[in-house]
């Protein structure tokens, strides 16, 4: 199975692999990136921040283009929302209804 996260932290890549073994893990540190690779691949997981930095587009850009996009190759995919902003992840929630929301700290999973 292909996973993908998208997070401006790049450290936090050892871990996501951790949580998929024997899985194609990809990984996107910014919204064009992101859907760049949505529009590549079918992926069966994909992990959403909001918060990329300063002066960069915010995830919640990639929640608006799968909802807005219904025919891309991923709407069959578990979205988990990994973002500790509580606001954003439920505006992100707010475009993908069946999203996990699960904050995600690089370490471990916070439930």
């Amino acid at each position: 199975m292909k996973v993908v996260m998208l997070d401006d932290v790049s450290e936090r890549l050892t871990q996501f692999k951790r949580t998929y073994p024997g899985h194609e893990v990809y990984f996107a540190m910014d919204v064009d990136s992101m859907i760049a690779l949505l529009e590549r691949y079918t992926f069966g997981v994909i992990s959403l921040d909001n918060d990329l930095g300063d002066k960069m587009k915010e995830g919640k850009e990639v929640a608006k283009y799968l909802f807005y996009h219904p025919d891309n190759p991923n709407h069959k995919a578990t979205i988990v929302i990994h973002s500790w902003n509580v606001v954003a992840s439920r505006e992100m929630a707010n475009y993908l209804p069946k999203a996990v929301l699960m904050p995600f700290n690089g370490r471990r999973v916070i439930t």
